[in-house]
């Protein structure tokens, strides 16, 4: 899924299977208590298998906080790509 945020491309892929599972088991119960630490931990999981177009024919993988903190600067970008990334795994979690 190509997504455009904060004037970014971002590829979201699907995450392995046995990644997905492990994150959709945490996710839920996660939401419904509000553990935002475990939300991160998934966020940060899912984001690895995202690649964010850098405009020159490359592309750089959101697989840690400083690459993120480098190419995203609000913090409504980071959650509305978070949905995206929800939504293209668990469909049934969005």
């Amino acid at each position: 899924m190509l997504v455009e945020l904060e004037g970014k491309k971002i590829t979201i892929n699907k995450a392995p299977a046995t990644t997905a599972y492990d994150v959709a088991l945490k996710y839920r119960g996660a939401m419904e208590k509000s553990d935002y630490s475990v939300l991160q931990d998934c966020l940060y999981e899912l984001l690895r298998y995202c690649d964010l177009d850098l405009g020159d024919g490359r592309s750089v993988k959101l697989d840690n906080r400083e690459i993120i903190n480098q190419h995203f600067h609000d913090v409504n970008t980071l959650v509305n790509l978070q949905k995206k990334v929800v939504e293209e795994n668990f469909g049934f979690l969005g």
